[in-house]
């Protein structure tokens, strides 16, 4: 049975041996020596630590010993690269057969695990908070007294955002001055001595019911229900022209020319509609009485049986055109079962059955068309 105090002398003098051990590597570094001498094989090899953490991407050798490496084999150590790790708080595996070819010759001076895992410092702002902060400013450029559903939508928003520490403050800047549509802000957070900056993305939209036109309607027409079809359609953008709801539209002018399954905005709405006015159709020729001669022919009023004389029909207009030149018209053209109506100008004046030139205001083409009644042509061949 071997001695006690052999024991506890035996046990006293590793320390001892490792530090000489490290003595020996340090001058072996500070001297240049650029492979290990047969001798130093015996020597007491340094352990490497299986689990290492780093302030920043780039891993060195210096990293993997601990702090009973003397200062001159640390620091030749650190030139020697054995890993990169790009983003805070990702990780690196380095086994053991990769990092005794990465050390060389010097990988016998180690006590070398099977794997060394190294983990970069770093720290997470949760997405949940960025996105409260963009709703509030979102919310903020949108009138609360408009109607219409709002929707934020934060797709594109990260999880969270990895910092390399834990920041001191951070704010969140808007960078477009819209409303609606696509709203793009600058994440800004202060870690230190380091600021991380980020582009972060919200697409803000509007729910609103808005009238649409089921039919070609001219300038001057008053709207009714039946003219237009209630839709719920999504905004995305801050035009100054609003689009208007049903129920703002029914009883008013139109102020321009619409086509069918337009949305009617409140620049095309003149004022409500008045009382249309009467039109007397029959005027009679109103006779003074004169004083007539011998020679003169008086007209005797109608005997029994016998017609007066034919009431004289006003035409639409003075001049009894229909349509005038410059005007806006329904352009009507049939094909079979088929019937399609389109906006043209009149480029001519025109009376009913007169065969006129017009100007597709569609494609800015010239058709010809007959006049069927007041503001309506037909097509014929041209």
């Amino acid at each position: 049975m071997a001695h006690p105090g052999s024991i506890s002398e035996s046990g006293m003098l590793k320390p001892a041996v490792r530090l000489a051990g490290t003595a020996l590597l340090a001058l072996l570094f500070a001297n240049g020596v650029g492979c290990l001498p047969a001798h130093a094989a015996t020597s007491p090899m340094l352990p490497v630590k299986s689990t290492v953490l780093v302030t920043d991407g780039r891993v060195d050798a210096s990293m993997l010993v601990g702090s009973d490496a003397a200062p001159s084999v640390k620091a030749a150590l650190a030139k020697i690269p054995v890993g990169f790790i790009s983003e805070p708080l990702g990780s690196i595996t380095l086994h053991r057969s990769e990092l005794s070819q990465k050390l060389g010759s010097f990988a016998t001076m180690f006590e070398l695990p099977q794997r060394v895992q190294v983990l970069r410092k770093g720290a997470m702002l949760s997405g949940e908070e960025i996105a409260a902060k963009v709703r509030e400013l979102c919310y903020e450029r949108i009138e609360k007294e408009i109607a219409g559903e709002v929707r934020i939508d934060l797709s594109n928003l990260p999880r969270h955002i990895v910092l390399p520490e834990p920041p001191e403050t951070w704010v969140l800047t808007p960078m477009s001055s819209n409303k609606l549509g696509m709203r793009v802000f600058q994440l800004e957070a202060r870690c230190g001595e380091t600021t991380v900056r980020q582009i972060i993305q919200a697409d803000v939209s509007r729910t609103v019911r808005v009238a649409r036109l089921r039919r070609l309607a001219k300038r001057g027409e008053c709207l009714s229900a039946s003219d237009l079809i209630e839709e719920t359609i999504r905004l995305r953008n801050d035009q100054p022209n609003p689009v208007v709801a049903i129920g703002e539209a029914v009883g008013k002018q139109l102020a321009n020319f619409k086509s069918p399954g337009t949305i009617v905005r409140a620049s095309d709405l003149a004022s409500a509609c008045g009382p249309e006015p009467k039109q007397n159709k029959i005027s009679s020729n109103i006779h003074s009485p004169v004083k007539s001669g011998p020679d003169d022919h008086v007209e005797s009023p109608a005997l029994p049986g016998e017609t007066g004389p034919e009431p004289v029909v006003a035409e639409n207009t003075a001049s009894g055109y229909l349509v005038k030149n410059g005007d806006k018209v329904e352009f009507t053209v049939k094909t079979g079962s088929l019937c399609l109506v389109v906006p043209a100008k009149a480029l001519q004046n025109g009376r009913a059955g007169e065969s006129i030139r017009l100007l597709n205001l569609q494609n800015n083409r010239p058709i010809k068309g007959i006049i069927t009644s007041e503001g309506k042509v037909e097509h014929v061949a041209n």
